[in-house]
């Protein structure tokens, strides 16, 4: 592939580990940051286009949203695989489709599923999660209970995250606290560090969204996942329209 002499920006974080090599093989120029210098004094002007990386060191609500207002150039988010045979999921926001379809299909390839990625000119293509009368918005990082907007804080965002990235399964005590607070090994966390959280999530969102398997761990209910002027399907890939 010819150089083209356009640079990338990735906030990196573990979803994205070795992707700056791998644009810089095939020809992209490549700046990795963290999430506070970027969110402080980025220029933009250098860059065709941002990808970042939700699970990104920092990568707190605040500095996320301020991230999406502040941008002048597309940005592609990437959040952890929602479908089975993706090893993540990849979203582009307001990306044109016609300069930008090379690199949109370079990262399908290289973190999606392979299948063709489509985004119209000026659009914002949105992963979404319906469960019960609770939408959430993953590329936006919103939560919605009818009209109103249910305010989360990073870590109970994470724990909604990953019961709706695993929820062919239960998820287990020791899972979240590896998930979402880090801890190494099975058995290093203390388990009601998870139930606390459920609890004063379950009190934000309701009782219809997740449900306790009594002594493992926790269970997102079913749910509906659209991409906005694309098919609705259940946690079985099935209509659910």
């Amino acid at each position: 592939m010819a150089h083209v002499h356009r640079g990338v920006l990735i906030i990196e974080g573990p979803l994205t580990a070795e992707l700056a090599d791998w644009l810089m093989v095939e020809g992209y120029e490549v700046m990795t940051a963290r999430v506070a210098d970027v969110v402080q004094r980025v220029h933009w002007r250098p860059f065709v286009a941002v990808i970042v990386d939700i699970w990104a060191p920092g990568m707190e609500m605040t500095a996320y949203r301020k991230l999406l207002d502040m941008a002048q150039v597309p940005l592609f988010v990437v959040l952890p695989p929602l479908a089975s045979h993706h090893r993540v999921t990849f979203v582009p926001l307001a990306a044109p489709h016609g300069r930008f379809a090379p690199l949109l299909q370079l990262l399908n390839e290289r973190l999606g599923g392979g299948e063709p990625l489509a985004a119209g000119a000026g659009s914002v293509e949105r992963q979404r999660v319906r469960v019960g009368d609770v939408e959430i918005d993953l590329a936006r990082w919103q939560v919605m209970r009818g009209r109103r907007e249910i305010s989360l804080t990073p870590t109970e965002f994470r724990f909604l995250l990953h019961l709706i990235t695993n929820a062919h399964r239960a998820v287990s005590y020791d899972e979240l606290l590896q998930a979402i607070w880090g801890y190494p090994s099975t058995g290093a966390g203390d388990h009601k560090l998870v139930v606390n959280l459920a609890s004063r999530l379950r009190r934000k969102l309701g009782e219809g969204v997740f449900r306790n398997v009594r002594g493992y761990g926790y269970r997102l209910r079913s749910y509906c996942r659209t991409v906005q002027d694309g098919p609705t399907t259940d946690d079985d890939g099935r209509n659910c329209r």
